[in-house]
């Protein structure tokens, strides 16, 4: 599963200026043509764009602004909040664990949480002891939020079943879904689920007994030479980090939920996952059994979709094209936030970041779905 070179390796530190970079190749002007006409029509502030391949960033740009107000453009390496992009951290440090025989991906999840009490007067669903390790980064736990929402978003609920009061921990999310009815039987299809990474993010901080942001930090981020990530908490935002902006251009906090670190809490630039696919591949993250785990085909009953893709470990869509070159993707949505990376069965990395919603006719997700389509196009032309 290694396909960088070191040779490859020693061009992943290219940095790109604020204007962008460029390699000759007018795809690049085509996309940004494109996706500045895009980020226009859904009124979206700013955005980052790379384009690398092998580590090597053949394209960077910023568009916009990081702060509307004081006209202060996005650059390449401005941070953005990564939302659901998180998962795939969080999927890495959980299989740097499995490599280091401190957990097994078959383990059972609720296990490492057994010293969690069950709250007073509620009743456990059997089925949860069934629930493995790679059942939740499978999305394949059992929680549906289409049928039920999503758990961490409950606070008042929390508080209540709790009796506890202000930001929910991890400890308290996991305490409160002891409670419910699983929505499926573990393991027998998938539902995309926040719940999820924030169990898993809680095992990597207690099987490492380490906190979980500083293992992630540590054993994922370092090693792909990425040090300026971090976690941010409602409602701070971290040096450099943009600003986020709702329909209609007002703007909204930064930071993300306590409970949510794990699921969607990161915040780095696209320049910084640039490196993280490129360590990634090289082997400098993960080992060649970790990656093929991590990119396998969906283990039975679980079933591909009908266009061939399915969840990996971390990511929404894995898959190969009719010549078997993989291609993977994952994408992020919070208020003012819409994110997505993708590795090309061409062996090309995108990543597009943006710090406005890009609403369009009740789809939340219309601004960002129509600049990667734009950028695609513009690649493939």
């Amino acid at each position: 599963m290694r396909v960088l070179s070191q040779i490859a390796l020693a061009a992943a530190v290219v940095l790109a200026a604020s204007a962008g970079v460029a390699a000759g190749d007018d795809r690049f002007d085509r996309a940004d043509t494109a996706l500045g006409t895009v980020l226009d029509r859904y009124s979206i502030p700013g955005a980052a764009l790379a384009i690398a391949r092998d580590g090597a960033v053949l394209h960077a740009r910023g568009f916009g602004y990081a702060d509307v107000a004081a006209k202060t453009p996005v650059k390449p390496d401005s941070l953005f909040l990564i939302a659901s992009v998180s998962k795939t951290l969080t999927a890495m440090a959980v299989l740097k664990l499995v490599e280091e025989h401190k957990l097994s991906l078959d383990d059972e999840a609720f296990s490492f949480v057994a010293d969690l009490p069950q709250p007073a007067g509620t009743t456990r669903d059997p089925r949860l002891a069934a629930i493995t390790v790679r059942d939740l980064l499978d999305h394949a736990g059992g929680w549906d939020r289409s049928l039920h929402g999503e758990p961490a978003s409950k606070i008042e609920e929390i508080h209540h079943v709790l009796g506890t009061t202000g930001d929910p921990t991890p400890q308290d999310v996991i305490r409160y879904v002891m409670t419910l009815p699983l929505d499926f039987a573990p393991g027998t299809c998938s539902a995309y689920s926040n719940f999820g990474y924030i169990l898993a993010g809680e095992i990597v901080a207690r099987v490492s007994h380490e906190p979980y942001e500083r293992f992630v930090r540590e054993n994922v981020l370092v090693p792909a030479g990425v040090t300026d990530a971090a976690i941010s908490h409602l409602p701070a935002a971290l040096p450099g980090e943009v600003f986020r902006y709702g329909d209609g251009g007002a703007k909204l906090e930064n930071g993300s939920a306590l409970a949510t670190s794990a699921a969607g809490g990161w915040v780095l630039s696209a320049l910084d996952y640039v490196k993280i696919l490129a360590a990634l591949h090289a082997g400098r993250i993960l080992g060649d059994a970790s990656l093929d785990a991590m990119f396998a085909p969906p283990y039975p009953p679980l079933q591909a979709r009908k266009n061939g893709t399915a969840f990996g470990l971390g990511w929404d869509t894995v898959g190969r094209n009719v010549q078997g070159r993989l291609y993977y993707a994952k994408n992020g949505v919070l208020p003012g936030i819409r994110t997505w990376v993708q590795h090309r069965a061409g062996g090309l990395d995108v990543i597009l970041f943006t710090n406005g919603n890009g609403s369009s006719n009740g789809d939340d997700e219309a601004g960002i779905k129509a600049g990667i389509a734009a950028v695609d196009a513009a690649l493939d032309s």
